[in-house]
């Protein structure tokens, strides 16, 4: 026997149920329950709501991440770089991004691959 997570009851439920063939655009959105749904290439036609899983699937098996306590910065030295050398080149609207970014001694650099 197959286990669903699907509530038939809020499916049943809908007046206009879409089918799968119908749908054209699909949204998922972080930290929303249900999906959003079109059935017409419109950009002007507002999203549908599709909510359709169980509510005990809901509490139970969905839960928030941990929040983040402390920024993750970049190292002082790549820090100091760019602002040696790419900010001048900056309009004066976006220098204060990087005078304002944390650093951190710690920070691996995203773009180097971990040494194994």
């Amino acid at each position: 026997m197959i286990c669903s997570e699907c509530s038939l009851y809020k499916l049943n439920k809908q007046i206009n149920r879409p089918m799968l063939n119908s749908i054209v655009h699909i949204r998922a959105e972080r930290g929303l329950k249900y999906l959003l749904y079109k059935c017409t290439y419109d950009e002007y036609t507002p999203y549908q709501m599709l909510d359709f899983l169980k509510l005990s699937f809901i509490k139970k098996y969905i839960e928030k991440p941990q929040q983040k306590n402390e920024l993750r910065g970049i190292h002082p030295e790549k820090k100091q770089s760019i602002i040696k050398t790419l900010v001048p080149l900056m309009p004066k609207s976006r220098q204060q991004f990087w005078f304002d970014i944390p650093t951190s001694d710690t920070v691996n650099d995203l773009y180097e691959e971990p040494e194994n």
